[in-house]
């Protein structure tokens, strides 16, 4: 199922954090007590017996057994900590973040629905199709307020595109990096849906930009890099599309691309 959303410009990124799972922290160290408890009763006769035979203190083998099960434990604790740390919206991307730093992004053209199950305890997801399958993400730990949040903020970006920005925020570096991200990924959804590579799309774009630049004269080039040496891009974007003819989006890409391809050879 695909899910044709109104093309847009990126807006801020939208941050959705997880509530801590102390729920299942309790658990992990109940499970881990229960264990060395009975590992203690199995092994107290032959601890006593080698001991006995060996003249031995007792204490360090049950310190051997602890130490063991509170490794295991911070390990699993660490485990559950770092699980899911947020979620991430931006533009048609959804990116689940741990707080390893580990990515994994959705594609909101992708999204089919906002599920939940009833187990004992009743358990919230959204479901994506990836390679023809469901993938369902867990979203109960976001808490009741953000998981309404985000879900009412992706049928928002179904509906009309984007998140819009916050009053009155500008554009971030960050905000920019995203921005190129998102490029990224939209170039990759162009290739699957062409069978092609992304190397051929990227070859192709850049073909594509380097005609709207070749469209300038000596002029207009001198006009443009005057523009962009003062740090005037929006001037140099619209001489760009004026003499061109190009869409906005590609002459902010010329724009971009123009001392690459340039270089210094209008400069004297």
């Amino acid at each position: 199922m695909k899910i044709e959303i109104p093309e847009t410009k990126p807006g801020r990124e939208h941050i959705y954090p997880f509530k801590s799972k102390a729920g299942e922290v309790v658990a992990i160290w109940a499970i881990i007590l229960l264990s060395v408890y009975l590992s203690l009763a199995f092994a107290d006769a032959a601890i006593n017996y080698v001991s006995a035979t060996y003249q031995l203190p007792e204490w360090p083998f049950f310190a051997a057994i602890a130490g063991v099960a509170l490794i295991v434990g911070l390990i699993l604790t660490i485990k559950v900590i770092q699980k899911n740390a947020y979620i991430r919206l931006f533009g048609k991307t959804l990116t689940v973040v741990s707080k390893s730093e580990k990515e994994k992004d959705y594609y909101l053209p992708d999204f089919k629905e906002y599920a939940t199950k009833s187990t004992g305890l009743e358990r919230f997801y959204l479901i994506f199709e990836q390679d023809g399958k469901n993938e369902w993400i867990p979203i109960g730990s976001l808490g009741e307020e953000n998981r309404n949040k985000l879900v009412n903020d992706i049928k928002v970006v179904m509906e009309k595109g984007d998140l819009p920005f916050e009053p009155g925020a500008e554009q971030t570096p960050e905000d920019l990096r995203l921005e190129e991200k998102q490029v990224r990924m939209e170039r990759r959804e162009r290739a699957e849906k062409r069978g092609m590579s992304l190397e051929s799309i990227r070859k192709e774009e850049d073909e594509k930009i380097l005609e709207v630049l070749q469209s300038l004269n000596l002029t207009d080039r001198m006009i443009v890099r005057r523009f962009l040496e003062r740090g005037d891009k929006v001037n140099a974007i619209k001489t760009i599309r004026e003499k061109s003819g190009a869409g906005l989006k590609d002459c902010k890409t010329a724009s971009e691309m123009f001392f690459e391809v340039f270089k210094d050879a209008e400069a004297q």
